[in-house]
């Protein structure tokens, strides 16, 4: 689960056993991060690789003071109506990219992400696309490439969770979960490879699924 506690971006994981783990960006001028850039706040974190090194910490303005101007940059994010990659997309604008927020059926979200980009002076447009269609994932760079010429950054971060064990699963949620993940993004990142500028960067979201090897998502597990 997604929450916005005041201006950061937590997840809730739920890992086998009765623990629960929130991991959090981080939230202050200070903080303890793990490995992943996150911030770790409850208890009991049953997987090793999961813990994290309370030593590790940063000042988040030295932090910034590194990171190259986005000004004029054009950047697509997958799936950036809700949670994770409305959280990317509004850092992007924030940082001065202009941001194609992408959205397969949630069109009143995702253009009120526009509008509240809009509202703090960046530069955003709503673009419906199907990612995980091929012909829809190349549309999705057309129509970036009509409307402002340029494209520097790609984030696939369009997902879905699939929460079934491997003896139910089915063919089509097989196919879907698999052309969402994997076939639709890596097709367009063929696409926006032949396209984006010098020092253009893709990003590929995972899922920290991949190293809690909980039980009963095979085909989600997999595809990420």
């Amino acid at each position: 689960l997604a929450a916005r506690y005041s201006e950061r971006l937590c997840l809730r994981v739920r890992p086998r056993g009765p623990s629960t783990l929130i991991v959090c960006t981080c939230p202050s001028t200070k903080c303890a991060v793990n490995y992943a850039g996150w911030s770790v706040v409850g208890r009991d974190v049953p997987n090793p690789d999961l813990r994290f090194d309370p030593s590790h910490r940063f000042h988040e303005e030295g932090w910034r003071s590194t990171m190259a101007s986005l000004n004029g940059k054009v950047a697509i994010v997958t799936g950036s109506s809700s949670g994770i990659g409305r959280a990317i997309a509004e850092r992007f604008a924030h940082d001065g990219a202009i941001v194609v927020v992408n959205y397969h059926a949630k069109e009143d979200r995702a253009k009120q992400v526009v509008t509240g980009i809009l509202a703090k002076g960046g530069k955003a447009m709503a673009v419906q696309a199907d990612v995980s269609l091929i012909a829809e994932g190349r549309r999705l760079v057309s129509d970036a490439l009509r409307q402002f010429g340029r494209l520097d950054i790609l984030v696939n971060n369009a997902g879905h969770f699939l929460p079934k064990p491997l003896a139910q699963t089915t063919e089509p949620e097989f196919d879907r979960i698999m052309a969402l993940h994997a076939k639709g993004p890596y097709f367009l990142m063929q696409e926006a490879a032949n396209v984006l500028k010098d020092g253009g960067r893709i990003v590929n979201i995972s899922t920290v699924g991949t190293r809690m090897n909980f039980p009963g998502a095979t085909a989600h597990l997999g595809s990420k």
